[in-house]
């Protein structure tokens, strides 16, 4: 067995720059993430993620928020689903927090500075002169949550459209049906 891959082995060309980039990356994900990878690989990447993933988060919460129509009620979304509940509640606090009211850190002013070799500090100007905090991990939970909603909704609907049905008089259905073929 070892002469066979010894053989197999040596016709094996030896690893390229990219295989060896490549296999630095992979390091980089099991250490650190893939988030960090794609910030590391593509800021504006993952910059464009997270302004996607906020004005989702914004338009997913006025559901539960807006005067201008009817609210949603977590409890009946979410009810049997606690986990959800949880989740629920850490996107509203992000979206009160974070991109609502930009009560957290994010959009901050900052300096970057660094320490030379013989220890004076100095400004970055080259560096970071803002916080920014991204939150796209968040994804998959609040997909969850909107899956709850859509199901919460649907048979909400339904729920309605039957009783709307039943209660229809002969008249009104006459006339739904006298529309109906005015239609066609």
């Amino acid at each position: 067995f070892v002469e066979a891959m010894e053989q197999l082995l040596q016709d094996v060309p030896p690893p390229t720059q990219l295989d060896r980039d490549r296999d630095a990356i992979w390091d980089m994900q099991r250490r650190a993430g893939t988030q960090y990878v794609l910030a590391f690989l593509s800021p504006k990447l993952w910059m464009g993620l997270e302004e996607l993933f906020a004005g989702i988060v914004v338009g997913y919460q006025q559901m539960f928020t807006s005067d201008h129509r009817a609210r949603l009620n977590e409890d009946k979304v979410f009810a049997g689903q606690e986990d959800l509940k949880v989740v629920h509640r850490k996107i509203d606090y992000l979206r009160d927090k974070q991109y609502a009211h930009k009560e957290l850190e994010d959009g901050r002013h900052c300096i970057s500075y660094l320490v030379d070799v013989q220890g004076a500090i100095k400004l970055d100007t080259g560096g970071a002169q803002t916080i920014i905090q991204y939150h796209p991990a968040l994804c998959m939970d609040l997909i969850r949550c909107l899956r709850a909603v859509a199901t919460y909704l649907g048979k909400n609907i339904q729920s309605c459209s039957d009783h709307i049905l039943s209660n229809l008089t002969e008249n009104q259905r006459q006339a739904l049906r006298t529309h109906a073929s005015q239609v066609d």
